[in-house]
């Protein structure tokens, strides 16, 4: 599999940087694409031809938070070393960082990453993050769209630089024209005719297992899911299905630890996975209630309406879902302004989440 674009992205960002945020959503992938990075970035040094003296050789360290402040402090003066030869520099990653004191582990190392003695790089859940500005670097992970899936398998980047899609202007005027969009899909077809029934079946596999990294890299780098389904075995894919059902749990545990009502997030959760079946479209005041009534049948359990609205602000703000906002265009005399509609599409920022929340819903 070609390296992703997130790993390369990653890898610039550790090396120019002292102090690196990496957040995302539940179960995305930030762990294994920093580590994917780390460990990368030790084999591009080791991989020079030219053997420089004295240049900088990452060595990557992962600790899981909560661990105390004089720990990393140890770890660094341990793992930092500098002569002649050799100049090591320790990489502390913290998995789980909102469960270490940050601003202390910071703040006490402050001298070491001035000297450039130490990389950190804090790993956590989007919802938990607070304090961005104290550090210098950030990069938010997304689950991977269609498009990168495929093109770790498939050069398909360069069928779509050949027609341009992604060049300045005429991106603008592809976005834009209904007649310019038909004709840089007919190249586009033309381009991958010999490999068009492999891009249909990765983009059913892509369906059934989502972006996550889970889904494409697996834990041994060839039996993520979207693999297992290329090669149709069926067993393995259950097996990961079965992995993204503790999806909703995590969810869960996040929301108690904010101190949001758990079963108003399930049953927005559950809301959502019914509405991608029988329409996306849906008028926000109404949501409230429409929950509400979910709940009831579940369990016998009075929810508030605010209670409800906090819950899906923490949804949103967790990466889980996305809010796509519709607007009217006036039709009045002279008025072309748009105008906000009381509708709105929440969608699963992956197919991941709503497989979970599918699951739950259906087992629950």
């Amino acid at each position: 599999m070609n390296e992703l674009r997130i790993v390369g992205v990653l890898k610039k960002k550790i090396a120019h940087g002292s102090k690196v945020l990496v957040y995302g959503p539940r179960d995305v992938g930030k762990s294994l694409y920093v580590r994917l990075a780390v460990y990368s970035m030790s084999v591009d040094v080791g991989n020079e031809k030219e053997s420089r003296h004295n240049s900088e050789k990452p060595h990557p360290i992962f600790l899981k938070c909560p661990v105390p402040t004089e720990i990393v402090q140890n770890v660094i003066l341990s793992n930092r070393f500098y002569n002649h030869y050799f100049n090591v520099t320790p990489i502390v990653i913290l998995e789980d960082a909102h469960l270490c004191n940050l601003g202390e582990i910071l703040e006490a190392t402050t001298y070491s990453i001035s000297r450039k003695d130490v990389k950190i790089v804090a790993i956590s859940p989007s919802i938990y993050i607070n304090r961005k500005h104290m550090f210098d670097v950030q990069q938010q992970i997304v689950p991977l769209r269609f498009v990168e899936v495929l093109e770790g398998n498939v050069d398909i980047r360069s069928v779509l630089d050949s027609v341009q899609h992604f060049q300045g202007k005429d991106r603008i005027r592809n976005l834009t024209s209904p007649e310019e969009a038909k004709s840089i899909l007919d190249k586009i077809i033309e381009e991958t005719r010999n490999i068009s029934d492999y891009i249909k079946h990765v983009f059913s596999c892509y369906l059934l297992c989502g972006g996550t990294a889970y889904a494409v890299y697996g834990v041994r780098g060839n039996d993520g899911c979207i693999n297992l389904c290329l090669d149709g075995r069926w067993d393995g894919v259950k097996a990961v299905r079965e992995t993204y059902f503790k999806t909703v749990e995590e969810i869960l545990e996040d929301a108690k630890a904010l101190d949001k009502n758990p079963m108003a997030v399930k049953g927005l959760l559950y809301f959502f996975s019914t509405r991608i079946r029988e329409g996306l479209m849906v008028n926000e005041e109404e949501i409230p209630k429409k929950v509400k009534n979910l709940i009831e049948r579940i369990a016998p359990i009075k929810i508030r309406d605010d209670e409800i609205r906090d819950a899906l602000q923490f949804l949103r703000n967790s990466g889980i879902v996305a809010r796509l906002k519709a607007y009217r265009i006036s039709h009045g005399p002279g008025d072309t302004a748009l105008k906000e509609s009381p509708n709105a599409k929440y969608v699963f920022t992956d197919p991941r989440y709503f497989i979970s929340a599918y699951l739950h819903e259906v087992h629950d």
